[in-house]
């Protein structure tokens, strides 16, 4: 015998007043609440009287009301049984559970009626909870001000209180709520054990707690309205945030600050609500959250230890700040934000993240970075108007230090620099000799620079001189008039740089580029590497680059320029060597320049000094492009060349004849392919030469033998 399994569940299935539509049932041992994903709370239930038919469990509900897998809506179980019957809804919430459902015809209409009306009950009380808690959050929100150490006389968005309005007091942690045309404590205890759990958090906290994991600057008696002094309010926000061991301080609206305003460490972010448009014309007053330094002496901001953010926030300079000097006392020290740890030895500052910052009217640099500085990055942040450089790098001399020390791991990402007195970007200074490390620059750029001769290091519109650094996608150069007719695009120096893919822009200077050699520091090893040389529409210089004295080992190779002039030409001093130039417009890799001036100057302006090379078994090997003299085996009267081992892809050799009276005749074998496959003898030791260039394989004649007189 079987019972029908009708009870609790009628048909339809109703809960709450509604038809049950997508949800489920679950049938369970009795007094065991089931447990789908434990198969021993579970008890079987059928789809036909004779129990042949089992059904699944849980047994889902269709849109009608009726289990899925009975039409009629009804299941079947063994007569006399009890069962335990869980009913979820659509979102899988219980609606009801019946520890003991009996299957006796005796008790089934009125546990039926019993379950009924409990899921009745529960669905009412669930939406009657869900209404009150929307409409209480709801009001909540639009009469709620914040926390503030005041009354305050209007909300954030400038609006004055009205009958309810609401605001936590933090000199006294109590709330305060508006009516009777003032403020009033209302609340009959202290609400600070008031516990709270977060929206899709566990662990409740205390309201006390939760306001202050985030602060305002407001919260200390900041007005925020650009006019009231804020300094002292915004720099106990700040230590106050570091004494409990980090979290966010909010500038919401323009902070006026009449003195420095110092971050040191603690896990302290300081945070604009958002950042002002860093292309306007105007800077609102309002809108954002400003710093607004009006004053004279000293950074804008001192960060002096690490483990610091700063993030979306404009700090402003006042006109009487922006005419200012460059300095008070020590070098730069007017910077917008300034990061150097204290002035002792071994004092090491790490770990600032910099980000949505915007660095406008500051009488020196945008951000000035010394000494001992590791693990910096600086994301989407614009200086501009700043009487010195957009950002500057600096193992100390810049600031004036006593103790210096080498700034490195340094990231700068997706800025501008613009309308600089003096560089976009200055890393290292022309008195270093040592120079800062590991600095990357991705998705820079810097236009209208350098236009102040008495602050920058030469005419460039960016001075780098770094090592173990690199550089993609950036833009260096550029004047608004071209009001200074020596600039070239950037200055580098130092070792290990690679600048890839860049654009390099000239107003009327002779090159684009300057690699220099910088006393007490040698220039090796540097890669351009593809990119775009524009003149902006200026006159276009006569070189792409120009390298001065002791440079050694610079590579140029796929630069491209915009049609108005070429790029295949470099200004060499006689005493480099190793200096290679690729023309991608006729995919020629040639040391010099396309016109193959051989002279004795700059043959030797190929390698600093002639290296000699004696044929053994009839060859030579070689260690780096350069320029060669080549003597016989054994001082014999006459020798073939007909290998030469050693050797990259790219690189030219100049050989000349050692001794005129010891014939050298270069053979057209092993891996030297000479024109026409004819070979070369030398008849005059003192003037003639013969350039080869490697392609990886073989070396190959790119000229005939040039004699020099």
């Amino acid at each position: 015998m079987a019972n029908q399994i009708k009870a609790p569940i009628n048909y339809p299935i109703i809960a709450g007043g509604k038809i049950v539509s997508g949800g489920s049932v679950i049938f369970g041992q009795p007094n065991v609440k089931p447990d789908p994903d434990n198969p021993s709370t579970l008890k079987a239930v059928y789809l036909d009287a004779a129990l042949t038919q089992q059904a699944e469990n849980p047994q889902g509900i269709s849109s009608d009301g009726v289990f899925d897998q009975s039409d009629t809506g009804i299941l079947y179980g063994p007569e006399n049984t009890v069962y335990s019957i869980v009913i979820l809804g659509a979102n899988k919430k219980q609606l009801s559970y019946i520890p003991e459902y009996d299957l006796s015809d005796a008790n089934a209409a009125s546990t039926a009626q019993a379950a009924a009306a409990q899921a009745e009950s529960a669905a009412s009380n669930a939406i009657a909870a869900k209404d009150l808690t929307e409409a209480l959050y709801t009001d909540f929100v639009n009469r709620y001000f914040g926390a503030y150490s005041s009354d305050p006389s209007v909300d954030p968005e400038g609006n004055p209180p009205s009958e309810g309005s609401i605001y936590f007091n933090t000199t006294s942690n109590v709330f305060f709520t508006w009516h009777s045309g003032a403020w009033n404590n209302d609340f009959p205890s202290n609400p600070n054990g008031l516990m709270v759990t977060a929206t899709g958090t566990t662990t409740p906290r205390s309201l006390a707690d939760r306001a202050a994991s985030v602060i305002n600057v407001k919260d200390f008696g900041a007005i925020c309205d650009g006019v009231a002094d804020d300094t002292i309010p915004t720099q106990n926000a700040i230590n106050y945030m570091k004494s409990v061991g980090g979290g966010s301080v909010v500038v919401d609206g323009r902070v006026r600050t009449t003195s420095t305003i110092i971050l040191n460490g603690g896990g302290v972010t300081l945070s604009g609500t958002m950042p002002e448009s860093i292309f306007s014309a105007s800077i609102s007053v309002n809108k954002g959250g400003v710093i607004y330094s009006d004053f004279a002496d000293g950074p804008a901001l001192l960060i002096s230890d690490g483990g610091v953010n700063v993030d979306n926030l404009t700090i402003l300079g006042s006109p009487t700040r922006r005419s200012s000097p460059i300095s008070n006392g020590s070098q730069n020290s007017n910077s917008a934000i300034i990061i150097e740890p204290a002035d002792i030895p071994s004092d090491i500052l790490q770990n600032v993240v910099l980000t949505n910052v915007h660095l406008v009217t500051h009488p020196a640099d945008g951000i000035l970075i010394e000494a001992d500085v590791a693990n910096v990055q600086i994301n989407n942040c614009y200086e501009n108007d700043l009487g010195r450089h957009g950002i500057a790098i600096s193992t100390g001399e810049i600031g004036g230090r006593t103790n210096v020390s080498l700034p490195g791991i340094i990231t700068i990402k997706h800025g501008k620099q613009f309308d600089c007195g003096g560089h976009g970007i200055a890393i290292g200074t022309p008195t270093s000799v040592q120079f800062p490390y590991r600095i990357r620059v991705i998705n820079v750029e810097g236009y209208r620079l350098a236009t102040d001769a008495a602050q920058r290091f030469d005419t460039s519109s960016n001075w780098v001189v770094c090592q173990d650094s690199e550089f993609d996608n950036c833009a260096f150069g550029g004047t608004t008039t071209g009001n200074i007719p020596d600039h070239s695009g950037l200055t580098i120096g130092g070792r290990d740089i690679t600048v890839r893919g860049c654009r390099y822009i000239s107003s009327a200077g002779p090159d684009y580029v300057k690699v220099i050699q910088q006393a007490g520091f040698s220039t090796e090893n540097i890669k351009f590497d593809g990119g775009i040389a524009n003149t902006a529409g200026f006159t276009p210089p006569a070189d792409f680059a120009t390298l001065t004295a002791g440079v050694d080992g610079v590579h140029i190779v796929r630069i491209d320029h915009d049609g108005a002039n070429s790029v295949d030409t470099i200004s060499v001093d006689s005493t480099q060597n190793d200096i290679v130039l690729h023309d991608i417009t006729t995919n020629k890799t040639v040391h010099y320049n396309h016109e193959y001036d051989f002279n004795g100057a700059v043959v030797k302006g190929i390698n600093a000094s002639a290296v000699g090379r004696n044929i053994v078994n009839g060859s030579i090997d070689i260690n780096k492009s350069g320029y060669y003299i080549v003597d016989t085996e054994g001082m014999a009267a006459s020798d073939d060349l007909t290998d030469i081992t050693g050797g990259e892809a790219g690189w030219v050799i100049f050989i000349r004849q050692s001794n005129s009276g010891r014939a050298i005749t270069v053979k057209r074998s092993g891996n030297i392919r000479l024109d026409g496959g004819v070979d070369v003898t030398f008849s005059v030791s003192s003037n003639q030469y013969l350039q080869l260039m490697f392609n990886g394989t073989n070396w190959y004649q790119v000229s005939p033998l040039v004699t020099n007189g």
